[in-house]
């Protein structure tokens, strides 16, 4: 996705514009805000609501770990998609990374 969307601004496929980006970095500060709260609650503070979701869609703490780690990478294209500002993605991509630091891969039994 990175790769493409670099090519895309490269090329002058997408106009550049301005408009949006300080509604957007307030809108990833809380969607970077929001998955890292998840995550810090599923591995540390073991909350009533990250139980009761976790237990209604059957997934494991280490698969719901990582789509909250999704997160931060997924709203790092939808920004550099916008703006063509790529620290966003970085950065998710490598906190995405991080959060198979965080819950590492269960051994087969």
């Amino acid at each position: 996705m990175g790769l493409t969307i670099w090519a895309a601004f490269s090329l002058g496929l997408v106009p550049q514009g301005t408009h949006l980006v300080g509604k957007l970095r307030a809108l990833g500060a809380m969607t970077w805000l929001y998955a890292l709260i998840q995550i810090i609650d599923i591995k540390v503070w073991h909350g009533r609501l990250s139980r009761r979701r976790r237990e209604t869609a059957r997934l494991p703490q280490v698969l719901e770990g990582w789509l909250f780690g999704q997160m931060f990478a997924w709203y790092g294209i939808a920004y550099y998609a916008l703006t063509d500002d790529a620290r966003w993605y970085v950065a998710g991509v490598i906190l995405f990374l991080f959060s198979f630091v965080v819950f590492p891969i269960p051994e087969e039994r």
